[in-house]
C-alpha cells in the first residue's frame, strides 16, 4: 500500500509540474487570448482535482520543519507508515486490530486510485484533447519514470 501510494503521489506531482509548465509556456504559444484562457482554466481545474487527492495522503502545507507534526494532522501516508512500522517492529504476528487497520487503509488507497483514474480518463483526457486541438504539446501521463 505504501508503494502504491508513493507511485500515485509521484504521478500526481509529475502531472502537476507539467500543468505549471504548460501555463508558463502559454505566453509564448501562438494562441488567441480566449484559447489561452480556456487552457489555463482547464489546467487549473485538473490541478485542483489532483490536489484534492493528494491532500488525503499528506498535507501540502508541510514545511519540513520539526513542528509540522504538531500543526497538522497525520494523513493517509503517515498512517500507512506508522502501521508498517508497528507491524514490522514486532516479533509477533500483527494483531487483529492491525490487520483490520490495514484493510481499511487499503480500501482508502484503492478509492483514491480510482478517483485518480477518473481524473486521468476524464478531465485530463479532455485537457489533452483541447491542447491537441489548439496545437499545444499535451500533458504526459504515466509518471516521470515510466
Amino acid at each position: 500500500m505504501i508503494n502504491r501510494s508513493a507511485a500515485l503521489l509521484n504521478e500526481i506531482e509529475w502531472i502537476r509540474k507539467q500543468l505549471g509548465d504548460l501555463r508558463a509556456r502559454l505566453d509564448q504559444a501562438d494562441l488567441t487570448e480566449e484559447a489561452g484562457s480556456e487552457i489555463r482554466d482547464a489546467s487549473r481545474e485538473v490541478e485542483e482535482r489532483l490536489k484534492e487527492i493528494e491532500y488525503h495522503f499528506h498535507d501540502l502545507r508541510h514545511t519540513g520543519t520539526g513542528q509540522d507534526a504538531l500543526r497538522w494532522k497525520w494523513l493517509l501516508y503517515t498512517r500507512l507508515m506508522n502501521l508498517a512500522r508497528s507491524i514490522n517492529g514486532s516479533d509477533y504476528p500483527p494483531t487483529d486490530q492491525a490487520v483490520e487497520a490495514a484493510f481499511q487503509l487499503g480500501a482508502e488507497v484503492a478509492a483514491h486510485e480510482a478517483s485518480f483514474e477518473g481524473i486521468r480518463s476524464g478531465a485530463l483526457a479532455e485537457l489533452n484533447a483541447l491542447l491537441a486541438e489548439r496545437g499545444v504539446a499535451h500533458v504526459a501521463v504515466g509518471g516521470a519514470n515510466d
